[in-house]
């Protein structure tokens, strides 16, 4: 049993250590039900477009009205840092119907999106404009394609890169954003993914999200030479009271 010094001296060196982080998360959709924190529907669209397939571990967004709106999204917190996001999208029935699949983040900062769109061309919006346009990726329905953003705070850059069918990821954009203060908290809000079709009618946009993950990296600094002597000093202590 801990001594009341002992946990004391734990919670110091835990709280000297670590730093805040984002609130992160890792989905498969293979629960019996959609988690409570995933927000479906909605006035957005009326709650249509989105249905949990457990059995085949995913969530399917099909947009049959045209315009934004039909998406899957996400409350965000804590503070901001070093981070990793990762989305897999299924391409059931998207290529050719002239429709965006739209990876969204928000912070007190502003947003940056990741828009895929159906004639397999890739952007990427950071507030102020786009960071890249119109990047090649060649892919068919009934494939998978993966992006992630790894982002580093001490720089304040992202690092995206893609992938097909879970081959090697391949860089796509590396740098620090729009304006003189770059990406900083785009993140702490809200996550998103949104199919977006520009015009209501067949042929109708499908896609499923099969994986979808936020992975906060939290830097633990080398203990200082104090903090180590008075961590000897309270063992010492407590072994004498022994």
């Amino acid at each position: 049993m801990k001594t009341p010094l002992a946990s004391t001296l734990l919670s110091t060196l835990i709280i000297s250590a670590g730093q805040a982080a984002i609130i992160g998360f890792n989905e498969d959709f293979t629960g019996a039900t959609l988690d409570p924190a995933w927000n479906a529907g909605g006035a957005q669209d009326n709650g249509s477009g989105g249905a949990l397939d457990a059995a085949n571990g995913a969530y399917s967004i099909t947009n049959t009205k045209g315009s934004g709106g039909t998406k899957l999204s996400r409350n965000e917190g804590g503070t901001p840092g070093d981070y990793t996001h990762m989305v897999t999208l299924g391409l059931s029935s998207f290529m050719g119907t002239g429709a965006d699949v739209k990876w969204k983040t928000f912070g007190a900062n502003g947003f940056t999106e990741i828009v895929f769109n159906s004639f397999g061309n890739v952007r990427q919006f950071h507030t102020g404009g786009n960071l890249y346009t119109n990047v090649p990726i060649t892919v068919a329905d009934g494939d998978t394609l993966s992006f992630k953003q790894v982002y580093t705070s001490s720089s304040n850059t992202m690092d995206v890169s893609f992938t097909v069918n879970g081959g090697p990821y391949q860089p796509l954009w590396s740098g620090t954003g729009n304006g003189a203060s770059g990406f900083q908290n785009v993140i702490t809000s809200s996550a998103e993914v949104e199919v977006f079709e520009f015009g209501a009618g067949d042929p109708v946009p499908t896609i499923t999200i099969q994986e979808w993950s936020l992975s906060p990296t939290v830097a633990i600094p080398e203990p200082s030479t104090s903090l180590l002597l008075v961590g000897c000093f309270a063992l010492t202590a407590i072994r004498r009271r022994r």
